[in-house]
């Protein structure tokens, strides 16, 4: 997450909130000044969660189907296929 504070304020997850003090100086008629302006900007890892949230069903079916595989003793894994695969995901 990014929190872009137009006011400079420290912005921390482990302090408390310091008293907001109004401006000081402004204009000194009946104009209404403007706020500051602050903008925070979330990332996109909460749509990635939702993503694999939907695919929760399936993948649960996946685990049992290979968990019963694995407690009849009938699960075989590809030993190359396997050690290709690592060789090939660490860029070998």
């Amino acid at each position: 997450m990014k929190v872009n504070d137009s006011n400079n304020a420290a912005v921390t997850g482990t302090a408390p909130p310091a008293a907001i003090q109004p401006p000081t100086s402004g204009p000194k008629s009946g104009a209404v000044p403007s706020a500051p302006s602050d903008q925070v900007q979330l990332s996109s890892l909460g749509s990635h969660l939702g993503a694999l949230q939907a695919d929760s069903a399936q993948r649960s079916a996946k685990v049992n189907q290979l968990a019963a595989l694995v407690g009849s003793g009938s699960y075989s894994v590809d030993s190359n296929a396997v050690g290709a695969a690592m060789v090939a995901h660490a860029g070998g």
